[in-house]
């Protein structure tokens, strides 16, 4: 573990423990910060190396119903990462679940033959290359796309129209949901393709999207309102949306937001109008006070300076003293910011 602060940080080697090296150098330091938090400053950085590890991916295919009686359960107690995507249309779900197996390069062959074992595949191999190209190229064609550029194309101009054909909004849809399935299924991949980004999925960011962090044990309730409500919506004002649920296992990195527990977030993504997931919004806000407005709902009106003031309760003055620490020039301090501190 290493710790890094500029150069005027306060700490002192040895004040993380035995195990963590103190760094305290501006570029260091600066050149560590990938990403800073509207409401906070970053001070200090610590990075904790994790070991290499390979993984299996598959995609399991369901329905709303199904996994509500059970199946969610039973994935999750088998696989420590699934992600669960929703066509609300039709209630059907498009299941991607992963399991790691620790190891490193020159272990490939030891660490096969462990997850053939585990998992009860003795067909299983070792994917030493991936074409991307191809991979999409083909999900596009699957859904009658011959490149990118005419998805994009298509997507605009679907957007641009007042009310959006229910069969367009439903094709989109579905190629949202399983754009890249058939790269993802049944694949044991090692670490130099575990950790590249190029393995994602064509998703709808864009005019309107939202992220919901749900406590574990109002999940399940969570998940059907969802679902029922913004059906209702798509059945009045159809456009292209998907529902999107992480299951994250207990991560063992100390800053992580999963650290030592289960986590779950669920996202909204969609195309058109924000009049479905704005009423969704304003719902779930009143139904399930414990969950956690992560990005996107101030778009929708419901994340107010009252709203963050009563996330942080007793911390929130802790918070702007911080602030005031750190930023006295008001750098952070944009119109959004102040606006959030205005209460």
């Amino acid at each position: 573990q290493v710790v890094f602060e500029p150069k005027s940080g306060r700490f002192q080697q040895g004040d993380f423990g035995n195990e963590v090296t103190l760094v305290q150098d501006d570029d260091e330091f600066y050149s560590s910060v990938v990403t800073v938090g509207s409401l906070g400053v970053v001070v200090r950085i610590l990075f904790e190396p994790l070991p290499y590890y390979y993984v299996f991916a598959k995609v399991v295919k369901s329905t709303v119903p199904k996994l509500l009686a059970g199946e969610l359960d039973e994935l999750r107690a088998k696989y420590e990462n699934i992600n669960l995507v929703i066509n609300a249309y039709n209630f059907e779900a498009t299941v991607s679940v992963r399991k790691r197996f620790p190891g490193s390069f020159d272990e490939s062959e030891s660490v096969l033959e462990n997850a053939r074992r585990v998992l009860g595949l003795s067909n299983l191999t070792l994917v030493d290359e991936v074409d991307l190209d191809a991979m999409k190229t083909s999900a596009l064609a699957a859904f009658g796309f011959r490149n990118v550029g005419e998805l994009i194309d298509e997507a605009i101009q679907l957007v641009a129209e007042k009310v959006v054909p229910r069969s367009d909004a439903e094709r989109f849809t579905a190629f949202f949901q399983n754009s890249l399935e058939q790269a993802s299924d049944g694949i044991f991949l090692p670490p130099i393709f575990t950790f590249s980004p190029g393995l994602n999925t064509y998703v709808p960011h864009g005019s309107l999207g939202t992220e919901v962090n749900v406590p574990a044990d109002d999940l399940e309730e969570f998940l059907n309102q969802t679902v029922t409500s913004i059906h209702r919506g798509l059945q009045e004002n159809p456009q292209p949306l998907i529902l999107s649920l992480r299951f994250v296992g207990k991560s063992q990195h100390k800053l992580a937001a999963s650290f030592d527990r289960q986590s779950v977030a669920m996202e909204i993504l969609g195309l058109g109008s924000t009049a479905t997931v704005a009423r969704w919004a304003q719902e779930m806000k009143d139904a399930f006070p414990r969950s956690r407005m992560h990005w996107g709902l101030q778009q929708y009106g419901l994340v107010d300076a009252e709203y963050v003031q009563a996330r942080y309760a007793e911390g929130f003055e802790q918070l702007q003293l911080m602030i005031e620490k750190y930023d006295p020039e008001g750098l952070m301090k944009t119109p959004y910011v102040q606006q959030m501190f205005s209460a």
